[in-house]
């Protein structure tokens, strides 16, 4: 019974896996670094662990792009079949990356989970109008608050 339960879903995990190698991106993290800024970070090879202060970009420059990052990440989440290049700052959530109002709602969990002080709601009713509602305004608000505040512990 189990065997024949088994053989039934073998086609349906080969398609799904199917679909999401193809959605998937390759990440190779390793070729932006270069070799001689490299260290072993932590576990497993007993490295010293990461501090802020040893990134090269700026603070400003660094937080958007922490933000751009994270915000990039909850889109593909939402939209895995979604090419990563069309996911930039002047992007609009709902007429270039198609974000529907479901999709809103889930991104918008996301990003208060991230940022539990943000107004999400305040947010899409500023930037209501046919274009303002870009990633780019997004990342600046919210870099902004996280500058802004003094840096929280994640535990």
């Amino acid at each position: 019974m189990a065997a024949d339960v088994l053989r039934e879903l073998v086609p349906s995990v080969e398609r799904l896996q199917e679909r999401h190698l193809s959605a998937a991106h390759e990440c190779l993290p390793h070729q932006y670094v270069p070799r001689s800024a490299a260290r072993d970070f932590d576990q497993p090879l007993g490295g010293m662990a990461w501090e802020p202060a040893q990134t090269e970009l700026g603070g400003t420059v660094s937080t958007n792009s922490t933000v751009l990052l994270s915000l990039t990440e909850h889109i593909e989440t939402i939209r895995p079949m979604l090419e990563r290049a069309a996911i930039t700052p002047d992007a609009s959530l709902t007429a270039d990356l198609g974000l529907d109002s479901m999709d809103l709602v889930e991104f918008a969990a996301r990003v208060v989970a991230d940022y539990p002080d943000f107004d999400m709601n305040a947010w899409l009713f500023e930037a209501s109008a046919p274009g303002t509602d870009c990633l780019g305004s997004l990342v600046a608000v919210l870099a902004s608050q996280s500058e802004s505040r003094p840096e929280r512990k994640r535990v």
